[in-house]
């Protein structure tokens, strides 16, 4: 409960910015986007949304359909009730390949699991502004 909570600290202010945002590297032009067949194929049916974040927790469409087989539009994924089980899978699928820490378990939640193996891609920042949230998600004994 303590890293969901920090985690939709972080990247909404706790759903107070609860909004879709768009992510550059998943569209037209990205780097994911040249490198995903299903990406192109989606990004053909639902546009931009599937390019874009969503909920508190700000999942990738495209994350929770290709690591977590989310059949929905992506727009759904703004209800948290709807896109917490695909977080939660998520979180489950970064563990099994290897963050095992809360440091590279966040990192791999906002970079990706390859910034395990790629430590040039380790958002130290991102780490380090997710654990002030988590340690007051701590404090607050979630």
């Amino acid at each position: 409960a303590a890293f969901l909570f920090a985690l939709a600290g972080k990247e909404t202010s706790y759903g107070v910015e609860n909004i879709p945002k768009y992510e550059p590297a998943f569209g037209p032009g990205g780097l994911y986007y040249q490198k995903s067949k299903l990406l192109k194929e989606l990004y053909r049916k639902y546009g931009a949304l599937v390019s874009c974040s969503w909920s508190p927790w700000q999942i990738l469409a495209i994350t929770a359909i290709e690591n977590q087989h989310f059949s929905g539009h992506p727009a759904e994924l703004h209800n948290g009730f709807i896109a917490l089980p695909f977080v939660v899978g998520y979180l489950n699928y970064l563990v099994r390949n290897g963050a095992n820490t809360i440091e590279s378990l966040s990192a791999c939640y906002n970079a990706g699991p390859g910034c395990l193996k790629n430590p040039r891609a380790f958002p130290s920042r991102y780490v380090a502004d997710f654990l002030v949230f988590y340690d007051s998600a701590l404090k607050m004994k979630l």
